[in-house]
């Protein structure tokens, strides 16, 4: 009797010790409905919130935060989470660019600041602050983007952000006597050619209007803005332009993007003609094609399609449809950087989660070819066309970045830079597992653990992907992925259909009308991982970045059993809505369009927003986004939160946490970082492990 007693007191302890506090936080409701094709009558109950907030809606997101950042708090402090990942957060700089003739590198030199810029003339030579963001913005919060050096070597342009917003502002800096320009920017960066550089410009008529109307110019040093001539613009304001200058500053490459058409334009303009003139090169291609650099005349380039896959070409301009092909298209490998020199071409593949780096020179040969580990990453690689050295990072999960440099002639790598890490690296194991989809595809899965992990069906997991826009995300130091394994997790990244983990036919089986199959990938990885005993449904998290936010969302609306933890972050959730705002219309071609009606169709069945029951208790989710979120409005957050929160079975907590003075991503200080991974792996292991 005594000892049931004793269990019965136990019992109790452990759930007042874990249980929290969770009370849904109402809003309004006011009711528009839109049909579509005449078969499809949608109601929304939040359509207000995709206004500036008003007076009720700041309160309610007020007290969001509030009640969200309670939560969170007790889950950290009670999975050591925030003291855990400080410790294993070493990088207090980021990694090593060679732009022209200087070496830049950011530095954190305070716990509560923005990265630094800093900048040195040779390898070995100490680094002088240039830039501090901190002091450019007063109240706002700054973010350093991009980074361009004239050809002389005596010019820093400079763009930045305030407050995480896309729209950018120019600066060019004299590398002695300070600033000299100021110019509005949007995504495009800076392409110098003599005493001045080109860049771009979208018509925007309110925070969150449809990005439209892009236009190319060229801005001289000394000059106001005004007077900036005009190099490219078109009568459609739904295309968009990248645009480059290569080598020597010998061409221009304006490369025009018709998604709606699905075909690119490419132009060109030889500089160093008596009369330079823009002319068009080729017109109407259906194949991923990126100009890298020039050489000799020719431009070197990549090509990839389903017929040419992750080919390097020459292409003379005066004769631009006969390629002749410097690298071939390797079965199984997939070009991921590519990066020209004066005597030869480094390409950087992945081979089913294996980096390899080869060397070849310009008439195919291949010179030198350096395999590296399963789950590792290589990339980053910086060096200009006459360099002999250039300079390459390599890291995985659990390892920071190492930085090699790297002789061209002798095919030598030395170590550059490294940092020292205070836990064991060596008793993590990531291998590469692949899971059958419904459909008999063939996925592959990198998995995360410590040596001596069981197979007992018990073990945390963490599961994430990206799975969108052809993007290969490869491995990166993530402190919160160290501290979730040493508390006995198994992190796991599924390379799903609509990334480019396996080329482009491996993309486009996930993309558009097919954005479903990236979604059931996912969902049949965490089948798989509990089929296969790694783990169970009650001891499983998902997680996943804007594309990848949408994954894991849609995944949990659709298979709610699988999942016990749910985290979309800056996720785009209303998918009937997505194309009216900002960019989203630049993207019909990965989501899918409500102009059409197949692909309303598949918009409506995976949409999250619109797939919400209120019959169904869905897992515990944290939505994460930012409230300058100009890429993917953050109400869709808030309206995914407010109608999964009115549910009346929903018992287990939906959390909605809204960055202050932040966009899509990037621009926080060491400690906001640091904090905010703890808010997440802390409500992970809550979730996963806490409840044991």
């Amino acid at each position: 009797m005594k000892r049931n007693l004793i269990f019965i007191l136990f019992i109790l302890f452990h759930h007042s010790l874990y249980a929290q506090d969770y009370n849904p936080i109402p809003i309004k409701t006011e009711s528009v409905t839109d049909s579509f094709y005449s078969s499809y009558v949608v109601e929304d109950h939040y359509r207000w919130m995709e206004e500036l907030p008003e007076k009720e809606m700041i309160h309610w997101l007020n007290e969001q935060n509030k009640m969200s950042e309670k939560y969170l708090t007790t889950c950290s402090n009670r999975t050591s989470s925030y003291w855990s990942i400080d410790k294993y957060s070493f990088a207090q700089y980021q990694r090593l660019q060679k732009i022209g003739g200087y070496f830049f590198q950011y530095f954190y030199t305070d716990k509560n600041g923005l990265p630094v810029l800093y900048y040195k003339r040779s390898p070995r030579s100490r680094s002088e602050e240039l830039i501090n963001p901190n002091y450019i913005g007063g109240k706002d919060k700054i973010l350093l983007r991009t980074l361009a050096v004239s050809a002389d070597d005596k010019y820093l342009a400079y763009t930045f952000s305030r407050n995480g917003v896309d729209w950018a502002e120019a600066k060019v800096m004299n590398l002695h006597d300070g600033t000299m320009a100021d110019d509005q920017l949007k995504h495009n960066g800076l392409a110098w050619w003599r005493d001045g550089f080109f860049y771009s410009t979208y018509h925007n008529d309110s925070p969150l209007g449809k990005t439209l109307d892009q236009k190319v110019y060229y801005h001289r040093l000394g000059t106001k803005q005004h007077e900036d001539e005009l190099v490219f613009d078109r009568k459609n304001p739904r295309l968009r332009f990248n645009y480059n200058v290569t080598s020597g500053e010998r061409f221009l490459i304006i490369k025009e993007i018709d998604e709606d058409n699905d075909y690119v334009n490419i132009f060109y303009k030889d500089l160093n003609a008596d009369m330079p003139v823009l002319r068009p090169m080729l017109m109407k291609r259906k194949e991923y094609i990126n100009i890298l650099d020039s050489r000799g005349g020719k431009l070197i380039a990549e090509v990839d399609s389903e017929m040419q896959s992750n080919k390097i070409v020459a292409i003379d301009p005066a004769n631009p449809y006969r390629w002749e092909e410097i690298t071939p298209g390797f079965s199984g490998a997939v070009l991921v950087e590519a990066s020209p020199h004066k005597n030869c071409l480094v390409a950087l593949y992945v081979i089913s989660h294996r980096p390899v780096l080869s060397v070849f020179d310009y008439n195919g040969n291949s010179l030198y070819t350096l395999e590296f580990p399963v789950g590792t990453s290589v990339g980053n690689i910086t060096g200009e066309m006459e360099d002999e050295i250039i300079y390459f990072n390599y890291e995985s999960y659990s390892l920071p970045p190492i930085t090699y440099q790297f002789n061209l002639n002798t095919f030598q790598k030395e170590l550059f830079e490294q940092i020292v890490v205070n836990f064991d690296y060596e008793n993590f194991v990531t291998e590469e597992v692949i899971y059958q989809t419904r459909d008999s595809v063939e996925v592959p899965m990198l998995l995360v653990y410590k040596e001596g992990m069981e197979r007992n069906g018990k073990n945390p997991v963490l599961l994430k992907t990206y799975g969108g826009f052809g993007a290969i995300t490869s491995p990166s130091f993530d402190p919160g992925v160290v501290h979730f394994v040493q508390e006995g997790g198994i992190f796991a990244y599924a390379s799903v259909r609509g990334s480019g983990t396996k080329g482009h036919s491996w993309a486009w089986a996930g993309r558009g009308d097919k954005k479903e199959n990236a979604i059931n990938d996912f969902i049949d990885a965490a089948a798989f991982l509990i089929d296969d005993n790694y783990t169970n449904n009650q001891q499983i998290a998902a997680i996943g970045a804007s594309i990848g936010g949408l994954i894991v969302a849609s995944a949990a609306i659709k298979r709610p059993d699988l999942f016990n933890a749910v985290v979309p972050i800056v996720a785009p959730t209303d998918m009937l809505r997505f194309e009216q705002f900002t960019v989203g219309h630049m993207h019909t071609d990965e989501y899918g369009t409500v102009t059409d009606s197949t692909s309303f169709t598949h918009l409506f069945n995976y949409s999250p927003y619109h797939n919400v029951k209120e019959e169904v208790n869905y897992p515990a989710m944290l939505l994460i986004t930012g409230e300058n979120d100009d890429r993917v409005p953050p109400f869709h957050s808030y309206k995914f939160v407010a109608r999964l929160q009115e549910g009346e079975a929903q018992k287990d907590p939906i959390l909605l946490s809204v960055r202050k003075n932040a966009g899509h991503s990037g621009g926080n200080s060491l400690y906001n970082n640091r904090r905010e991974d703890a808010d997440i792996y802390g409500f992970v292991l809550w979730h996963t492990k806490g409840e044991e």
